[in-house]
């Protein structure tokens, strides 16, 4: 799928006909540019056919403005290009450049980009400029309308313009003097209206997004300035953003939060102007409604469960560059205490532990919604705003106007101190009524926002299929005829995103609605929001989790059978997906596609499969002395051809074969500590002190004991002569134990593939084996791989009662427990190289992401990290019999800024396969920690 720029494959269009909004149009063809020469061409052809073209990179968006019946422009990875500049004062980027992996990047320099949108793990610079995204706390003093420095632009005639050149109004004129004239004459018109300049001022008060951005009429009078700002929030109607910069913002890195309950919701609304004033960045409401989906946090205060039905709740951020300002906003903020309408209130907390417990609660409340739903429904989240004065009689009317059209479930919540409000609903679009219901609420709830309050109709997600047939409704007539000058000037033959924005349709927010049909019972839940989309390996290369999901949706109706034999369907949703339950974590309802994937996989099991799975089960210690004298054979093999030719040549047997692929670190190698215990004299040195420090017992008082468990990955794929985590046990005093591990197994090789009996009778004898060598629990245990460590607990659903209790009563140590303890009692002298450090999917899936950087800070000076979380498609040995899983993956990577390291650690040995490159090869963690606690480092 990913190989051909434009792909007119049935499932490739399919899986994009959706995006996280409730609309579903199949595009034409799905095209995939590698730069901007690419989307010239995609252009031509789009016209040629006379077909529309929409640009999309992470799909977060609500409104239907990234679904198409056109040409679907998808930009991956050669869009998601940044470079930091100005001292962290700038950003330069693509268009497919995640918000989280920017914020990253810039937070060395204490800085960020101003939006902050719930979506920024997955929504892209490009989608956040393009409809001018806000958040919780940028307003609009810090949106990308308010931030944006310059942009390259591709206009629809194909011309190319980059705003941030010298000359660019001299070249503007000469590229587009249509535009260039064009747009100098719409700003006299509009300065020459006062009603109009007022009406733009008083409309973008407040958070906007409802139409073009006419405000830069007003603000900027070159045509550069004017291109720049009007793209801003434009949706891809006017022209392609292919590059830009956006001017950063502090970080503020002071905070302190509160949570504040109210027995009426007008009166947090009223709340919200004065503790704004105040100077707190972030306050977000919670309704009745909001409240109750909560109750099953554990983390919920007790006067919230006791919240009565009319009340609401207000939690507050301040946020401040140092300290002492954040003290003195918290003085002044001292009298929040004694207003009369406050029914209770927590105290003020600094500590992000107390902190991010308040916020957890924000940031569940549509997890919950979209979790609970009836299955069959879509969820539905609109954000519209509100002025101040007229927030608490708005959000009154808008609790009235859900229960008047019986959507009693919905909640309203959002950030109050914009005066801006997300209601969330279940919506069933397979009956014509429920359809019917729908445009009423619509219809009501325009009025009351647009026309009553005076409102906007939306305030960050962008117009898109579902407010443009109510744009002239809010904006009026004069400027909604602007409007469709501005987009004519532009795209004369309506070829750029038509239908979005601007849209002479009054009923087409309530068409091409998708229908959501039951599938699975795990995946059910999906509201299609591209979360998970970050963290897959197989994305780009076949499906992402929503993909699959999104697939499996399109196959259960009847109409969308599709041609794709089973092979091929095998291939893109079971066969490349890493199962590594990552996507579970990022996904807001927590499905765990991989959970659904292993399922499918147990049911295709049978036949060949299913015997060998057997058998393997039964005779692991012979197969785990087959696999060593085979890659022995390998490893003289590669002796002799080199690791390049081998890993070729094993390369055309998999592709021919479907045999596993060489990959050179999979054989007996020279660690860097076991080169130096036999090349060099202070390796000698090390050898000698390490002999003596097992004869004299090492003279460390206060010894621990721990049992050490080595996975059959370790065992069977040995790297070196020495071992790392035995050097540093020593070093530190600590006693070690073994298990007998002949044919010890934790099972995952047989989950991953489906096989759960099979899995499931090894488990219980590797827990069993733990039990009797720590003393039945005496002793904690190490597991020396981390995808074992966490496996013992993901796959121990089916214990038996006996293997549960033994369970239960085990200290089970991931390896980051256990180099972590370790570096805790030795003397440590950092490495000074810059070095990776790579956080394999169980480390972050069990939470321990923090202590891995705990650890990598504490081994070396300049530890490298990824700039967001990921898979490295290894998945086991999946990697092995399906290379490009990993080749995909490691694409994808964003490492922080820093010198070509030296070397990288983990705490998988297969991942540290997947992870080795020609320049930079990957050890245990505890190679590192080794090398950090040599007495002569």
């Amino acid at each position: 799928m990913k190989n051909d720029m434009v792909s007119r494959d049935w499932a490739d269009r399919l899986v994009h006909a959706h995006d996280a909004s409730v609309y579903r149009l199949i595009p034409r063809a799905v095209a995939r540019p590698r730069n901007i020469h690419d989307v010239q061409n995609i252009l031509l052809q789009a016209r040629s056919e006379n077909a529309g073209v929409t640009f999309r990179a992470g799909g977060t968006s609500l409104s239907g403005q990234a679904v198409t019946r056109g040409f679907l422009v998808v930009l991956g990875r050669d869009w998601d290009t940044f470079r930091v500049h100005d001292n962290g004062f700038k950003l330069t980027c693509g268009p497919a450049l995640r918000g989280a992996v920017a914020n990253a990047a810039l937070s060395r320099y204490g800085r960020r980009i101003g939006p902050d949108p719930a979506s920024i793990q997955a929504a892209c610079l490009g989608g956040i400029v393009a409809n001018n995204a806000s958040g919780m706390c940028c307003g609009v003093e810090e949106n990308s309308y308010r931030t944006i420095d310059g942009l390259k632009v591709l206009f629809a005639s194909g011309s190319v313009l980059d705003t941030r050149e010298a000359d660019c109004d001299a070249k503007f004129r000469q590229l587009e003097p249509h535009i260039y004239d064009g747009l100098m004459n719409l700003r006299d018109k509009v300065l020459s209206s006062p009603r109009l300049v007022a009406l733009i001022r008083k409309k973008n008060e407040i958070k906007n997004t409802t139409g073009y951005g006419l405000q830069a009429f007003l603000d900027y009078r070159t045509p550069a300035d004017l291109l720049s700002h009007l793209l801003v929030g434009s949706e891809g109607t006017l022209a392609f953003i292919a590059e830009m910069t956006l001017r950063t913002v502090p970080l503020r890195p002071h905070r302190a939060s509160a949570l504040l309950s109210f027995n009426e919701l007008g009166d947090a609304c009223e709340a919200a102007p004065r503790l704004k004033d105040l100077g707190f960045s972030a306050i977000e409401l919670f309704d009745y409604t909001s409240v109750q989906t909560l109750r099953s946090y554990p983390q919920l205060p007790d006067f919230l469960k006791e919240l009565n039905s009319q009340g609401a709740c207000l939690l507050i951020q301040a946020q401040q560059d140092d300290r002492q300002a954040l003290d003195e906003l918290l003085g002044r903020a001292g009298v929040v205490k004694n207003w009369r309408q406050i029914a209770h209130h927590t105290d003020f907390f600094d500590d992000d532990v107390k902190q991010n417990q308040l916020w957890d609660l924000r940031k569940g409340i549509f997890p919950a919604v979209g979790a609970r739903r009836p299955r069959g429904t879509s969820v539905i989240i609109e954000d519209v705003a509100f002025p101040l004065v007229h927030l608490a009689d708005g959000t009154r009317a808008l609790r009235k106007m859900l229960e008047k059209h019986e959507y009693r479930d919905a909640v309203i919540y959002g950030h109050a101190r914009d005066g801006n409000l997300h209601f969330v609903l279940a919506q069933d679009f397979a009956a014509a009524g429920e359809i019917k219901r729908y445009e009423r609420f619509i219809d009501d709830m325009v009025e009351c926002v647009a026309g009553q309050f005076g409102g906007s109709l939306k305030a960050e997600h962008g117009t898109g299929r579902n407010m443009a047939p109510f744009v002239e409704m809010e904006w009026g007539s004069e400027a909604y005829l602007l409007m469709r000058e501005l987009k004519s000037l532009f795209d004369p033959e309506n070829l750029l995103n038509p239908d979005v924005l601007i849209n002479s349709n009054p009923r087409a927010h309530l068409q091409n609605l998708k229908e959501t049909p039951r599938i699975d019972g795990i995946l059910d839940p999906c509201i299609e929001c591209g979360f998970c989309e970050p963290v897959c390996p197989s994305q780009g290369l076949t499906l992402s989790p929503r993909g699959r999901i999104v697939l499996q949706r399109e196959r259960a109706m009847e109409s969308n059978q599709g041609s794709l034999k089973k092979k091929e369907l095998d291939y893109l949703q079971l066969e490349t997906c890493a199962a590594d339950g990552l996507c579970a974590k990022a996904c807001p309802v927590g499905i765990n596609t991989g959970s659904w994937v292993k399922a499918e996989r147990a049911r295709e099991a049978r036949g060949v499969s299913r015997a060998l799975a057997q058998w393997s089960a039964a005779e692991t210690a012979g197969v785990e002395s087959a696999a060593k004298w085979a890659l022995t054979g390998a490893q003289l093999a590669q002796n002799v051809v080199g690791s390049q030719a081998l890993e070729k040549s094993t390369r055309v047997l998999n592709s021919i074969f479907g045999l596993p692929v060489w990959k050179r670190g999979m054989g007996m190698q020279r660690s860097d500590s076991a080169s130096a215990a036999t090349t060099d004299d202070s390796g000698g040195r090390r050898c000698e002190e390490l002999n003596s420090v097992k004869n004299a017992d090492s003279g460390v008082a206060n010894k621990e004991k721990f049992v050490v468990v080595r996975s059959c990955l370790t065992r069977s794929l040995q790297q070196s002569r020495t071992d790392p985590l035995e050097e540093c046990a020593l070093r530190a005093g600590v006693d070690l134990a073994g298990v007998n591990q002949q044919g010890l197994c934790c099972g995952q090789p047989w989950s991953s593939k489906g096989h759960q009996q099979e899995a499931g009778a090894k488990l219980e004898a590797f827990i069993e084996a733990c039990f009797a060598a720590s003393e039945s629990g005496k002793f904690p245990v190490v597991i020396d791989n981390s995808p074992c460590a966490l496996a013992v607990f993901e796959d121990s659903a089916g214990l038996s009662p006996a293997a549960r209790g033994q369970l239960e009563k085990l200290k089970i140590l991931d390896p980051t427990d256990f180099a972590l303890h370790l570096a805790k009692r030795l003397p440590l002298k950092p490495l000074k190289d810059a070095n990776r450090f790579f956080p394999v999917c169980s480390v972050v899936k069990s939470g321990r992401l923090g202590r891995f950087e705990e650890l990598a800070k504490m081994i070396c000076d300049k530890p490298v990290l990824p700039l967001q979380s990921a898979c490295c498609g290894m998945a086991g040995d999946r990697g092995l019999w399906f290379p490009e899983l990993t080749e995909n993956a490691k694409e994808r990577f964003h490492w922080s800024p820093a010198e070509m390291p030296a070397k990288g650690f983990c705490t998988s040995r297969t991942c540290e396969m997947a992870l080795s490159e020609k320049k930079i090869s990957f050890e245990s963690i505890f190679a590192a920690l080794e090398q950090a606690s040599r007495p002569d480092a």
